[in-house]
């Protein structure tokens, strides 16, 4: 027995010896030794050659796994390369901020007998008039313009944008009803007061207006007062606006008013 190595992997030859020759006749049965200066074999002795304890890979087997891991490192490497070329998925784009509510011009005011002029849009609840709807809409999102005339005519509109729907709703309903009640909270606070006030209807523009007028005079000091307001709204901006000027509802521009509440509640959006 030999142990022997090849490319790395040992392997164990077995010599098997070939059985005996024939008898000493030389006959194929005999037991004799093989004639002089000849080798003999017997067909046992040709299937036994050297065996290999560990099978040696071929070369086309090393070939085929090289090839398979090639393909799959290629493979890998490309995935890899796709996924670092991949784009990332670009950020959703913040919604923009809605635009601000746009007020009324001085040209989009009722006629009048002198020009009117805009004065500038102020932050905030008005501190000094609106004595009807003082102390209803909250000063956070309240906006308001003032307008005038060279006689004794002016004008204002208030703007106020509401957190929700809901509750630009609730406002423009206190408005409304603040209106209503103004000329009796008045006549409270100033006994010698007296007037009409008339609610002149609904108008259809966006979420709805309301028209109010109030006519008020003082017999002892023989002045009168005629007042027009509204109020209107459009999702979550509510809008007021008041004209008054001397005289009384007969001399006061009702339809031309009604127009510009139209207006005012659509520039809102």
């Amino acid at each position: 027995c030999l142990l022997l190595s090849s490319g790395g992997v040992p392997y164990l030859v077995v010599a098997v010896p070939a059985p005996p020759w024939g008898g000493a006749g030389g006959g194929a049965g005999g037991g004799g030794a093989p004639p002089p200066g000849r080798v003999g074999r017997t067909a046992d002795a040709e299937h036994h050659r050297p065996t290999a304890l560990f099978d040696t890979p071929s070369e086309t087997g090393r070939s085929t796994m090289r090839t398979v891991r090639t393909a799959l490192l290629t493979v890998a490497a490309a995935g890899l390369a796709v996924t670092a070329l991949a784009p990332a998925p670009a950020a959703a784009a913040p919604a923009p901020a809605p635009a601000a509510p746009k007020f009324l011009s001085a040209a989009q005011l009722p006629a009048s007998h002198t020009p009117w002029t805009a004065g500038p849009v102020r932050t905030g609840a008005p501190q000094e008039g609106s004595v009807c709807t003082a102390g209803i809409a909250p000063a956070a999102g309240t906006r308001y313009r003032d307008f005038r005339t060279e006689l004794d005519t002016n004008a204002r509109q208030t703007i106020t944008v509401a957190a929700t729907a809901a509750r630009a709703e609730k406002l423009a309903a206190d408005l409304h009803h603040a209106l209503e009640t103004c000329l009796d909270r008045m006549k409270e606070q100033d006994p010698g007061l007296e007037g009409e006030a008339f609610y002149h209807g609904r108008i259809g523009i966006e979420d709805g207006a309301h028209l109010h007028s109030i006519d008020t005079s003082h017999p002892e000091v023989g002045s009168t007062d005629i007042g027009l307001y509204s109020v209107g709204r459009d999702g979550r901006a509510v809008t007021v606006v008041e004209w008054g000027q001397m005289g009384e509802l007969d001399g006061a521009p009702l339809e031309g008013f009604r127009k510009t509440t139209r207006t005012a509640v659509a520039k809102l959006y």
